[in-house]
């Protein structure tokens, strides 16, 4: 039987937690994955967008919908390890084609 959703904030984190299972385990100089996918443009037509996941540490706020802590650090990542993530994504997409804006 799961408590009832608490209604101090401080109770509620830990109560999320207690919920949780184990996260992914990252490398904090790797993202966790890079793609492309098609969108919408303000037009309304189709375009090619590059999303890159990041490893770093989590939200401060635990919402109770969230399930992004799973691919979250402990600690947040050491300096220079972000555009290091960023360039491992971006090597990885296909090539981009410019567009006329």
């Amino acid at each position: 039987m799961i408590a009832p959703y608490p209604d101090r904030p401080g109770e509620r984190d830990r109560w999320i937690l207690a919920l949780r299972g184990p996260r992914n385990r990252l490398d904090p100089r790797r993202p966790y994955g890079s793609f492309v996918e098609k969108e919408a443009s303000e037009a309304g037509t189709p375009v090619s967008v590059a999303t890159l996941l990041l490893a770093n540490r989590e939200c401060p706020w635990r919402c109770l919908m969230c399930d992004l802590w799973q691919n979250t650090l402990t600690e947040t990542t050491e300096q220079g390890a972000i555009p290091e993530q960023l360039r491992q994504a971006l090597v990885s997409l296909p090539p981009a084609r410019r567009i006329k804006l």
